[in-house]
């Protein structure tokens, strides 16, 4: 028979292993949703005529500029 110390190291010890596996999962399952989100809105953003510019700050500081088709200009 396991005695009660055993046990609870035991749980410890799982406890352990299972909560950076949950946190790493919880943190992609969120990061994915954002990206899914962010992509809706890119793809939105494509319905804009040729030449336009979409420009996007993200909560980390970076820009994201998509230009969107071909804007002609004459370089002569």
């Amino acid at each position: 028979m396991i005695a009660a110390h055993e046990v609870i190291g035991i749980g410890f010890g799982v406890l352990g292993t299972v909560t950076p596996l949950v946190a790493i999962w919880l943190r992609q399952r969120f990061r994915l949703q954002r990206e899914r989100e962010r992509g809706d809105y890119l793809r939105v953003a494509t319905t804009l005529p040729p030449g336009s510019r979409v420009q996007e700050q993200r909560d980390d500081g970076t820009r994201l500029t998509v230009d969107i088709g071909i804007a002609y200009r004459n370089e002569s």
